[in-house]
């Protein structure tokens, strides 16, 4: 993997709150539901504003609290607490929103083939074939939870050592 070109930018949430969505399909949707947080923030230097919807995370963000983003090759993936120092993650998966890893073609292209492979192949192989491809899509899961792991351990070592 390549280095990192992390930047900081000081910004003040002028905006912030949490919702419920439901989700799924026919009446199955009144079963999930996805918290969604709207925040605001305003760069302290430009005074431009970002909005964006975050889904799945339970952030600490409240108007008028002081911040400061982090970004990475000019991607907002995390911001400090000025006031506690703490900081945290606006993804929930960086090895997507980050151009580390594997391609994102590849992350689509593959799991549908093996899901083809799954559905049309065992009558023609039989048992054996299925614990393979079953052993594929584990065995992909896995580099992907690897990759975000050793994405983040990077990352909370460049965001320390600041």
């Amino acid at each position: 993997m390549k280095d990192f070109s992390v930047s900081y930018t000081n910004a003040t949430v002028t905006y912030s709150t949490k919702y419920n969505q439901n989700s799924g399909f026919f009446v199955f949707h009144i079963f999930f539901s996805n918290l969604l947080q709207d925040a605001v923030f305003t760069l302290d230097e430009t005074g431009e504003e970002f909005p964006s919807t975050y889904k799945n995370l339970n952030l600490l963000l409240y108007p008028g609290q002081k911040v400061s983003l982090v970004s990475i090759d000019d991607k907002v993936i995390a911001y400090i607490d000025k006031a506690t120092g703490n900081f945290y993650y606006l993804t929930n998966n960086l090895q997507r929103d980050l151009p580390y890893g594997m391609n994102i073609n590849w992350r689509i292209i593959l799991p549908l083939a093996i899901l083809g492979l799954l559905v049309c192949t065992p009558y023609i192989y039989g048992n054996i074939f299925e614990a393979i491809i079953f052993g594929s899509v584990l065995c992909l899961w896995f580099y992907q939870r690897i990759i975000n792991f050793i994405l983040e351990r990077r990352i909370d070592k460049l965001i320390i050592s600041k």
